[in-house]
C-alpha cells in the first residue's frame, strides 16, 4: 500500500505541511527513526513497513509524534504526524488534534487485518437446530451447541465453544479456546480474546452449620454491541436476570466480573480488574490496572478509579478516587505525604521525650 502525503492528510483530517506528492508506504518505529536510540516514551512505536519487517532508513516511512518534545530527534523518516502544539517540523509534516487517533487509522490503512475466506472445517461440530449466518467463518474443532445462533460473517477460531441457546451477533471475532456458556447474548463486532470464559456459574454459596451449599445461577450474561474482551477474562452468569456489559466497553485481560454485574456504555476495565457482584459500574468509567469493586456498590459515571484502589462504597458521579480503601486522589496523596513524614516525626517526638527527661 502507498498513499500520498495529501491522501494521509485528508484521512487523518490534518493540516499538511511540505510537499503533497511525498509517498509513505508505512508506519516507522520511533526507535528506529530516532536511529537506535531508545525512544523515552515519546512516539508510538510500530511496524516499519508494509511488509512487517523493521526499515531502519525511515524511507517512505511516517512516524507518529506524541511527545512535541521528541519531534527534534526524528531523523530516518519522510514525514512525521505532530500534535496541534509541536513547533514546525524539520520533516514534511501533517499537523492533527489526536496523533493517537491518527495513527489508528494509518494502521488500519497499511497494515489491514486479514479477512478469512468464509467457511466451515469439517472438524467443528455443530448442532443439526443451530443457526448459521451467510458467510460465516468457522475454524476447526469449534463446537456448536443445540440451539445457538451464529449471526453473519462471524469468526471462530479453533476450540471455540459455543453453549445451548447462546447468540453471537454479526461481524462478532472469537478466538481460540474461549467458552460461551449457554444462553449467553453477544451483540454486533464484538472482539472476544483467546481462553475467556462468558457466562460460568457466579460465585454464590449460602453457609449452614460450616457448609457451603450451592445456589443454582440460573441466570445469563449480555454483552452488547462494539465491545472487546481481553485473553483470560471472566465474566459470571447472574444468579436470576443477566449480567450486563454495555455498548462500547473495552476490557483488558485477566478481568474478573461477577454476577448480576452492570457494566454501562464507554468503560476502560484495565488488567487484573476484579468486579464484585451486583456492583454497577455506570457509563464511562475507568478502572486501572487491579482495582476492585465490592459487591452491591455503584461507581458513578465517568469516574476514574486508580490502579490498585479497592472501592468499598458507593462513589458519586465524576469522581476520582485512589487507595484501600478508596477515597478521594487528593485525599490519598496528602495521606500518603503524612505517612512519608512520620519516621521524621517519630525522630523528632522521640529526641522531645529525651530532653524532657533530663
Amino acid at each position: 500500500m502507498i498513499a500520498t502525503l495529501s491522501e494521509i492528510a485528508k484521512l487523518v483530517e490534518g493540516e499538511l505541511l511540505g510537499s503533497p506528492d511525498i509517498k509513505i508506504s508505512g508506519v516507522s518505529n520511533i526507535d528506529e527513526a530516532k536511529g537506535g536510540s531508545p525512544s523515552g516514551g515519546g512516539s508510538l512505536s510500530v511496524r516499519g513497513s508494509s511488509s512487517g519487517e523493521s526499515s531502519t532508513q525511515g524511507k517512505e516511512q511516517i512516524v507518529v509524534v506524541v511527545n512535541p518534545k521528541c519531534l527534534s530527534q526524528v531523523i530516518h523518516a519522510s514525514a512525521v504526524i505532530i500534535p496541534e502544539d509541536a513547533d514546525d517540523s524539520h520533516l514534511p509534516a501533517i499537523r492533527v488534534k489526536n496523533p493517537k487517533l491518527a495513527l489508528a487509522l494509518l494502521l488500519n490503512l497499511f497494515y489491514p487485518q486479514e479477512k478469512p475466506t468464509p467457511s466451515i472445517h469439517p472438524s467443528s461440530i455443530i448442532a443439526a437446530d443451530a443457526q448459521l449466518g451467510r458467510d460465516v467463518t468457522i475454524y476447526p474443532h469449534v463446537v456448536v451447541d443445540k440451539g445457538a445462533i451464529i449471526g453473519d460473517s462471524v469468526i471462530l477460531y479453533p476450540f471455540v465453544y459455543v453453549g445451548k441457546a447462546a447468540q453471537i451477533g454479526d461481524e462478532t471475532i472469537i478466538h481460540s479456546q474461549t467458552t460461551i456458556y449457554a444462553d449467553t447474548i453477544i451483540g454486533k463486532k464484538v472482539i472476544i480474546h483467546a481462553g475467556c470464559a462468558i457466562g460460568a456459574d457466579g460465585f454464590g454459596y449460602v453457609k449452614v452449620d460450616e457448609t457451603h451449599h450451592k445456589i443454582p445461577q440460573t441466570g445469563n450474561v449480555i454483552i452488547e454491541d462494539r465491545i472487546e474482551i481481553g485473553a483470560n477474562t471472566t465474566i459470571d452468569r447472574a444468579t436470576m436476570g443477566s449480567t450486563i456489559i454495555g455498548n462500547g466497553t473495552k476490557i483488558d485481560n485477566l478481568v474478573q466480573i461477577g454476577h448480576n454485574v452492570k457494566i454501562g456504555k464507554n468503560c476502560i476495565l484495565v488488567a487484573q480488574v476484579a468486579i464484585g457482584g451486583s456492583a454497577i459500574i455506570e457509563d464511562g468509567v475507568i478502572i486501572a490496572g487491579k482495582g476492585a469493586v465490592s459487591d452491591h456498590v455503584t461507581v458513578g459515571h465517568h469516574s476514574i478509579v486508580g490502579a490498585k484502589s479497592g472501592v468499598m462504597k458507593d462513589i458519586s458521579p465524576r469522581s476520582m478516587v485512589s487507595g484501600f480503601p478508596a477515597r478521594p486522589y487528593r485525599d490519598e496523596l496528602k495521606q500518603k505525604a503524612c505517612i512519608e513524614k512520620l519516621p521524621g516525626l517519630f525522630k523528632e517526638i522521640k529526641g522531645i521525650k529525651e530532653r524532657l527527661k533530663t
